[in-house]
């Protein structure tokens, strides 16, 4: 956490959780949680030492319904939240990438000024 404090007006956090983990309510061994409530808890806990994210990026999103409640969750409390769809095939060439990502099929972005 001392070493995220001293980059956080140099770095952007994005938390991800995946969609399917969410759904299955899975729980971690070590705290007892689901993955959800694990999520929440990290974002308090970097609030708690003045680290802000920039936002939740649920991946894998299919429309989950239990993934759905959690996006507004989230979004209830201010939080950004992005999904990411399955991708079938991965592109064989970085220009079918850029491509792909040009088309703007998702709803993330790397660059903060989308967010």
């Amino acid at each position: 956490m001392h070493l995220l404090s001293k980059l956080k007006d140099k770095a952007d956090i994005i938390l991800c959780i995946y969609a399917g983990d969410i759904e299955r309510k899975k729980i971690r061994a070590d705290f007892g949680i689901t993955y959800d409530a694990d999520a929440l808890k990290l974002i308090d806990d970097l609030r708690g030492w003045g680290i802000d994210i920039l936002g939740v990026v649920i991946t894998r999103f299919e429309g989950q319904p239990a993934a759905l409640l959690f996006k507004k969750k989230l979004e209830r409390r201010g939080i950004r939240v992005c999904t990411h769809p399955i991708r079938r095939a991965i592109p064989p060439t970085w220009s079918a990438l850029s491509a792909t990502r040009a088309t703007g099929r998702t709803s993330m972005s790397s660059r903060r000024s989308r967010w």
